[in-house]
């Protein structure tokens, strides 16, 4: 009986009032994404393709220019065997609907990334990569109250590099942010 007496009074704060991100508005929060890699690497006209599960932790800021448009830089560090990466990303968001407690948003993005593979073939050895990525997806924000907003992210990551190497992440993200 409590348990429903605390999720009803839960929904009836996260469905009134003003507790919705609005110009001038920032925060500051984590973030866990959770994904796919798939690598592809050319080299002497044969591809080699490479993927995985992994996950990681991150940070991000995020500030409202408008009712409709967040600029949201981050940082995530991810890992999966045999590798990891560090991600550095600024993200606009562009949010579909009028400031309110739950808003879909698309988000596109550019930033810088360094991934490391261990492999193991007839030499063995290490291959690092970095190099100017992109971001796209689609996000959505729930309010809790004025000073508490989660997020949930299903974005595309890829990463092109001079030496033939082509990157594709899929990334589910989950965030909590504190709005001030």
């Amino acid at each position: 009986m409590k348990k429903r007496v605390l999720l009803l009074l839960i929904l009836a704060v996260v469905f009134t009032g003003k507790m919705s991100a609005q110009k001038g508005m920032n925060g500051i929060g984590i973030s866990v994404p959770v994904g796919y890699f798939s690598e592809m690497k050319v080299d002497n006209n044969k591809a080699k393709k490479m993927g995985g599960l992994y996950a990681g932790i991150g940070i991000k800021y995020f500030y409202n220019l408008t009712d409709y448009f967040r600029i949201e830089p981050s940082a995530e560090y991810s890992w999966s065997t045999p590798s990891y990466s560090l991600k550095s990303m600024l993200n606009f968001n562009l949010f579909l609907k009028a400031p309110n407690p739950v808003r879909p948003y698309l988000i596109a993005g550019a930033g810088y990334l360094m991934e490391r593979y261990e492999y193991t073939n007839d030499k063995g050895g290490r291959h690092y990569q970095n190099g100017i990525g992109m971001n796209f997806g689609l996000g959505l924000d729930c309010r809790i109250s004025h000073t508490l907003s989660m997020q949930f992210e299903a974005t595309a990551t890829g990463i092109i590099t001079g030496d033939y190497y082509k990157t594709w992440a899929f990334v589910g993200r989950w965030g909590l942010t504190c709005n001030f």
